[in-house]
């Protein structure tokens, strides 16, 4: 007995165990060991350090090991779905670790592009500057030739002989001045000359930056295409998690106080068709009982009879109804294990379609996380037939 314990512990033991071990599996594969092999090597390597004798292990190991093919098959085929979920979660790891890659690869590019951009616009504003500086040293240039030419034209005409002495003087006067204007004017244009010189420098300068913010954005745009490519898998799905059909406060009183359903189905495609989203339910898939193992049904204020799964187990022999203690308002919902895109529904009523029916409003509604809800349908005159009834619902889910 303690062996078969043993044995048990051990299996367990090494379906938790990682590192060393997985390598000297993933090795052995190499070699293509078979399982028989690998147990039979395992069942060794521990029975030697416990002293215990290899036909006492191969015993006690046959003895865990069912003896009828079915049971056999059922063994492996959980082992297969245990490892293959194993599995899925390494792949979403790593689809994690990709996605958190391109995701920081992503963020590098945007502080790149906004420093890119930073820069680009510091020197646009020296640019501005330089070009201002520029127009005024012009200004100031064309200000003072023009004084020097005006000076230069009047001694042109040089007073006659006979001039008064005054007039001599005012000549001399204008000559002296001349070559402080003309110091100006040289002045001018070296600023003139220096200023664009800094405009040009300041515009190649600009004009690289520019270029670089360029293909910072490019990059951003490249890096953003690949983290939403690697990110694309971890994105909740489009659609809804949650189904209700509802019947408000308002729609009261409820003919006979109940408000009683045989079935609801919902579809992926308008007037009834395409796939039949919601799996066939039994009493043990009500949320409240299970613990949450989806898929599950729910109800408030409890059942008044029947089962509200009953509502999704396509037996349209049963039924549920809401409870009688309110006057029949109430709802309930199919919580999907993944999102779905509803398109139509149909309902099943009670008895011919017109009793135990709310005179209206009624709602199907459609939620992602079961606290905000979106109408899909209303319907707000006492509908008193028929009996099925199938609708296309008018809103599209949340992307």
């Amino acid at each position: 007995m303690l062996h078969l314990l043993w044995f048990l512990h051990l299996l367990l033991a090494f379906d938790s165990v990682r590192g060393e071990q997985v390598g000297e599996c993933a090795a052995m594969a190499a070699k293509d060991t078979s399982l028989m092999s690998l147990r039979a090597e395992l069942l060794t390597t521990r029975g030697r350090s416990e002293g215990i004798s290899a036909e006492e292990l191969t015993r006690v190991a046959n003895a865990t090991l069912p003896t009828n093919a079915t049971a056999k098959a059922a063994l492996h085929a959980n082992a297969t779905a245990h490892y293959e979920e194993q599995l899925a979660g390494s792949e979403n790891a790593t689809r994690c670790k990709e996605c958190a890659t391109a995701e920081e690869k992503l963020n590098m590019a945007l502080r790149a592009a906004r420093q890119a951009h930073v820069s680009a616009q510091q020197l646009a504003i020296a640019l501005a500057k330089a070009a201002e500086d520029h127009e005024a040293a012009a200004e100031g240039y064309t200000r003072h030739y023009n004084v020097y030419a005006e000076l230069q034209r009047d001694m042109e005409q040089l007073p006659p002989y006979n001039s008064s002495k005054s007039d001599f003087e005012e000549l001399v006067k204008q000559a002296q001045e001349l070559y402080a204007i003309a110091q100006n004017v040289q002045s001018a244009e070296q600023q003139q000359e220096h200023n664009r010189t800094l405009v040009e420098n300041a515009q190649s300068a600009y004009d690289e930056a520019a270029s670089s913010a360029q293909l910072a954005d490019q990059l951003v745009e490249g890096r953003q295409a690949a983290k939403e490519q690697a990110c694309a898998s971890l994105a909740p799905a489009p659609g809804y998690r949650f189904l209700r059909f509802e019947v408000p406060e308002s729609s009261l009183p409820v003919k006979h106080r109940h408000t009683c359903i045989r079935e609801l189905y919902f579809y992926s495609e308008a007037d009834g068709n395409g796939e039949l989203l919601t799996e066939s339910l039994t009493r043990d898939d009500d949320c409240e009982k299970n613990g949450g193992k989806l898929p599950c049904a729910s109800a408030s204020l409890g059942n008044g009879e029947g089962e509200m799964v009953d509502i999704f187990d396509r037996k349209e022999s049963n039924y549920w109804c809401t409870t009688n203690k309110n006057g029949g308002w109430g709802w309930f919902h199919y919580h999907f294990a993944e999102p779905v895109v509803p398109k139509s529904f149909k309902i099943v009523k009670y008895k011919a379609g017109y009793d135990h029916w709310p005179r209206g409003p009624w709602y199907i509604k459609g939620s992602s996380d079961g606290e905000q809800w979106d109408i899909l349908y209303s319907e707000r005159t006492d509908m008193k037939g028929p009996k099925i009834v199938t609708k296309n619902v008018a809103v599209a889910p949340p992307a």
